[in-house]
């Protein structure tokens, strides 16, 4: 669905850095004017952003990149990647063997390969390399910015972190995915100038090779079966909810 009309702008959204996310991720991207990458937070173990899902034998399995071990409180920012040929090739062979009769194999794979290869093995900048190439696959355009360069109150709760960065960037609207509906206060938003909105993912089945469709998969697995065309329309296939 294509957002409501009244979306006043500028627009912003707020996310930690995923590992090749779902569709939902790269819909919130590509709605936004400004989309701010959530990088001085505490990072998350068995999140999501050092691994995701991609179909093996109808099924979704988990594909991960190990990560250096830190302390607790640590942010994501902090953090390192732990990547060798042994992490690449089983990533990559993964792909090869469930993915090598999709028609846009190649394509896809060339891109995660080229992610896998990228010498910087920070957390943050491995993931704002691999967003940057999906975006330009994708043809995105909304500026990436990271939360860590704003002059932010980071003393405030997770929801007041949200509306002062949204103050800052002179947000007129932020949009949050629909998981966290039940995080933020609309009336709190208001009484700073803020719309709220929550998107809501609704991309219809496309093939994968097999029935039935598995959703919420890996970018990965829209980029293998799908062209540019084709995912640019399912980009935009979503509700905004107040």
């Amino acid at each position: 669905m294509l957002p409501k009309p009244n979306l006043q702008s500028p627009i912003v959204a707020i996310m930690q850095p995923y590992l090749f996310p779902y569709i939902g991720y790269f819909q919130l991207m590509a709605l936004v004017d400004v989309f701010v990458v959530f990088d001085d937070v505490q990072y998350i173990r068995r999140g999501w952003i050092n691994r995701n899902r991609v179909l093996v034998n109808g099924k979704a399995q988990w594909f991960t990149i190990p990560v250096k071990k830190m302390p607790r409180d640590a942010l994501i920012n902090q953090g390192q990647f732990l990547i060798d040929d042994r992490v690449r090739n089983k990533i990559l062979r993964t792909l090869e063997t469930h993915y090598k009769k999709a028609p846009f194999f190649k394509v896809t794979f060339h891109l995660v390969e080229e992610t896998l290869n990228y010498q910087n093995t920070a957390i943050v900048p491995f993931l704002l390399h691999h967003f940057e190439l999906i975006k330009n696959y994708l043809n995105i355009k909304t500026p990436l910015k990271l939360s860590s360069h704003l002059d932010y109150n980071r003393g405030a709760d997770a929801e007041g972190k949200i509306i002062h960065i949204s103050k800052i960037l002179q947000a007129k609207t932020y949009v949050n995915p629909i998981g966290g509906k039940d995080l933020y206060s609309p009336k709190k938003f208001r009484a700073e100038g803020i719309q709220l909105l929550f998107l809501n993912s609704q991309v219809e089945p496309y093939f994968q090779g097999k029935e039935p469709f598995v959703p919420n998969l890996s970018i990965i697995d829209v980029m293998m079966w799908n062209d540019v065309t084709e995912i640019q329309r399912l980009l935009t296939q979503y509700e905004l909810i107040q």
